[in-house]
């Protein structure tokens, strides 16, 4: 159902109702939390010092630390929201997408953006980015992390591309999604002027099963 390649080297799998650990050449069984009400794990991603944050569908969200599992209140008014996506950015710091909310922890410290930063293209679907490049792919569009506020960046068409589901953010060959139209390519000079200017069009080129693709991407996302 769900695997997560660790920052060490290692990798976490959920297949079902069941979470496992492969570790120098054998995989291993872990228990998940005792307090979670279900046994249904939404998405991963790990600290640098190897703390390790899952969601636990109806439960909200737990780390693993020292081998002991312990749970966050996220969102105040929603503890039981189950992340959709996670991703830890390049300042450790661990992002969640909760339906039309994103959650940053940064070292016990929660802030949530909505709308009012900037988060208005609907459900998020997948968080990603490489230094200092923060994405977020919404059910009607993408937008780019800039300072405090999120802003939606468009295509050089006008595009916007569509629903978001995938992303990939490389360090020199710009950045890749999963999207409508099919795959979308949008090249690294582009994405660096974007940095500089959320608001500048960006070219880019499209993958699609008309030109170039044996079938329709993944609804799910994956690249």
């Amino acid at each position: 159902m769900a695997a997560y390649h660790a920052p060490d080297g290692t990798i976490w799998f959920y297949p079902v109702h069941k979470l496992f650990h492969w570790q120098n050449g054998s995989f291993k069984e872990v228990p998940l939390p005792t307090e979670a009400i279900s046994d249904r794990v939404g998405s991963f991603t790990m600290n640098r010092d190897g703390t390790l944050w899952a969601s636990i569908a109806g439960s909200g969200e737990f780390y693993r630390k020292d081998g002991k599992w312990e749970f966050v209140k996220v969102l105040q008014a929603h503890p039981g929201w189950t992340a959709s996506a996670a991703y830890t950015d390049a300042s450790d710091r661990v992002w969640l997408a909760l339906k039309e909310y994103a959650a940053a922890i940064d070292h016990g410290r929660i802030e949530v953006y909505s709308s009012e930063q900037g988060l208005a293209l609907g459900p998020i679907l997948v968080i990603g980015g490489n230094r200092q490049q923060l994405w977020i792919g919404e059910e009607n569009g993408l937008a780019l992390l800039c300072g405090n506020r999120f802003r939606q960046v468009r295509g050089s068409d006008e595009n916007d591309f569509g629903v978001v589901t995938g992303l990939v953010a490389t360090s020199g060959h710009g950045l890749w999604l999963t999207a409508t139209a099919g795959i979308i390519h949008i090249f690294e000079d582009e994405v660096q002027k974007a940095l500089k200017d959320p608001g500048h069009p960006l070219k880019y080129e499209v993958f699609d099963i008309v030109s170039d693709l044996p079938e329709a991407p993944d609804s799910n996302g994956y690249i």
